[in-house]
């Protein structure tokens, strides 16, 4: 019988490491023999510092194999397989240190009035487009998917005829027809989201008008991108088209730009920006909705089921009753940083200057790019 047909690789370069035959396979050795093989396998994963989430299915394939070809799997439940199962387990401190080092905080709005000021403000096309990105987000409660079109084809990424600017006279125009519209002849604008097969293919429509002095910010700066961007129908809304080197280049937001971004803004906070990721955008955006309104509003503006709870996964809470994270008692409206260092226990760090602080996570200082102010 070819042994383990069942594409283990592991498997193979466990035999190859320790000098055995290709064709070995543990139903064929006695025993004891299987028991020596089995622990042996087991540490050649933990040396090569597989996860222990890969060394669990590893086994379970070898068990599996053996079962479905009828021979007897009674050397995995030996006390000897178990020890050493159990001996690559993580301790339950290290465990918890790892979890709490992969944290992901919320980003707060606090923190995206800073990141204009510094990337839409005062940076090159390419920063505009990543604070638009991250404010959108923020804004609508959107996956990465919805904003970001990396180099694969993203069915859910918002394009350009995606989005409707309506002008007071009741007009409807798509961003290329904005190049020589005046910002206060646009009244609103819809922007369109193209929902999942899970969600029965719905569409979602997304509105921002001029009801607040934030909103008629973030309306002014995507009519505003819409002439500097250059973006044609077909195309990702959040791309760009620009000359660099004397050459037209076409760029669309990747999620990369977004994550260096939210990381630079995390260390002018004094955080500690391992735990600031595009995911964090959902996060604090669910949270302050909850925060000021309704769990209803969470699920409707992210177009989450009403009949699930996808959108608890995003709320952080606390039972601290002086800290804006505990949702349910109190009447905060807004989160800031402040708050949430509160909450994570964030220790203070020294006031540095910005271009240190972007240091800090291995940004260099800006120059004099193509597109600035």
């Amino acid at each position: 019988m070819n042994s383990y047909k069942y594409k283990c690789t592991e498997w193979d370069k466990f035999k190859e490491k320790y000098g055995y035959d290709k064709h070995l396979g543990l139903e064929d050795l006695p025993l004891q023999t299987q028991r020596i093989v089995l622990v042996k396998f087991i540490r050649h994963l933990y040396e090569s510092k597989v996860s222990t989430s890969v060394i669990g299915s590893a086994v379970a394939s070898l068990q599996f194999f053996m079962k479905v070809h009828c021979r007897g799997v009674k050397v995995f439940s030996d006390p000897t397989i178990q020890l050493a199962r159990k001996a690559v387990q993580p301790s339950q401190r290290s465990e918890s240190l790892r979890k709490e080092k992969s944290q992901r905080y919320p980003v707060t709005l606090d923190m995206l009035i800073w990141l204009r000021d510094d990337y839409f403000v005062r940076g090159d096309v390419d920063d505009k487009m990543t604070y638009l990105g991250c404010i959108l987000a923020f804004t609508f409660i959107w996956r990465i998917s919805q904003y970001v079109r990396d180099n694969t084809v993203n069915e859910h990424a918002v394009l350009a005829e995606d989005v409707r600017f309506k002008l007071v006279t009741g007009e409807i125009k798509h961003p290329w027809e904005l190049k020589s519209i005046h910002r206060s002849r646009v009244e609103c604008v819809v922007i369109v989201i193209r929902s999942n097969k899970q969600r029965c293919n719905e569409t979602q429509y997304l509105h921002l008008g001029r009801k607040s002095n934030q909103e008629i910010q973030l309306l002014e700066d995507l009519i505003e991108w819409c002439s500097l961007s250059g973006v044609n129908k077909g195309e990702p809304f959040l791309s760009r088209h620009a000359v660099k080197n004397g050459i037209m280049r076409h760029k669309n937001l990747t999620r990369r730009m977004i994550s260096t971004a939210l990381k630079v803004v995390a260390a002018a906070f004094g955080f500690d920006a391992c735990h600031f990721t595009p995911h964090g955008l959902r996060i604090g955006a669910a949270t302050a909705t909850r925060a000021k309104a309704s769990r209803e509003l969470v699920q409707e503006t992210a177009g989450m089921s009403k009949t699930s709870n996808n959108d608890l996964i995003y709320e952080k809470g606390t039972p601290m009753d002086d800290n804006a994270l505990s949702i349910s008692r109190t009447c905060f409206s807004i989160l800031t940083a402040d708050q949430v260092k509160t909450m994570m226990g964030v220790r203070a760090v020294p006031e540095s200057t910005r271009d240190q602080r972007r240091s800090a996570v291995g940004v260099r200082p800006r120059g004099r790019g193509y597109g600035r102010r």
